[in-house]
C-alpha cells in the first residue's frame, strides 16, 4: 500500500504541527521546499539500495490519496479493500480525491445542470469502480483526461475517493 497526498497540504500539515519540534520551517514555501528535498532524497536511497523505483505506482498493490480523506474513513476504507484482497476480489488499484484531480475544460461546462444527470446514479449506486477515470499526470499533479461530468458528480456528492487509472506524461 502506499498513501499519497498533495504537497500543498502535506506543507500545510506540517507547518502547522506544533508536535513536530524538529522540523523548523519558516513559511509554507520553505516547508514544500523541504519535503521535495527529503522526497528526493529518499527515492534516491530507495533506488541506490533496493533498486526500487518509489514513485512508480506499479510497485504497489493499492495507492491511495489521503490529501482530503479523515483518517476514520480512510482506516475503514483500507479495511475493506484488504477484505477484498484476501477474498481474491479485484479492485482498481489507484484511488484520487476528485478535488485533487484539475480538470481541463471550461468551467462553465462544469454547471450544477451539466452534472446533475451523473450526480444521482452516483448517489444511489456510488461510483462505478469497474471502470476508474482516466487521469494524466504530470510533475505530481493530476489532470481529467476523460471522465469531467464524472469527476464534478463525485465531488458534488461529497465523495473522498475516486478509482482512476493514470498515464504519465513526460
Amino acid at each position: 500500500m502506499h498513501l499519497i497526498v498533495n504537497i500543498n497540504i502535506a506543507a500545510e500539515r506540517i507547518f502547522n504541527d506544533k508536535v513536530r519540534k524538529n522540523e523548523q520551517n519558516n513559511d509554507l514555501e520553505h516547508t514544500i521546499s523541504n519535503i521535495r528535498i527529503r522526497k528526493g532524497s529518499e527515492t534516491k536511497k530507495f533506488k541506490d539500495q533496493y533498486n526500487v523505483d518509489i514513485n512508480n505506482f506499479n510497485n504497489y498493490y493499492i495507492v491511495i490519496d489521503s490529501s482530503y480523506i479523515i483518517p476514520e474513513s480512510l482506516a475503514d476504507f483500507v479495511i475493506e479493500k484488504l477484505d477484498k484482497w484476501k477474498n481474491g476480489v479485484s479492485f482498481p488499484k489507484i484511488w484520487l480525491s476528485p478535488k485533487n484531480i484539475y480538470p481541463l475544460q471550461g468551467i462553465r461546462e462544469h454547471s450544477d445542470r451539466y452534472i446533475d444527470d451523473i450526480k444521482n446514479p452516483i448517489l444511489q449506486k456510488g461510483f462505478n469502480d469497474s471502470e476508474p477515470m482516466e487521469v494524466m499526470q504530470k510533475e505530481g499533479d493530476y489532470y481529467i483526461y476523460n471522465g469531467h461530468k464524472r469527476c464534478s458528480g463525485a465531488i458534488k456528492t461529497g465523495m473522498d475517493l475516486i478509482p482512476v487509472s493514470i498515464t504519465i506524461l513526460c
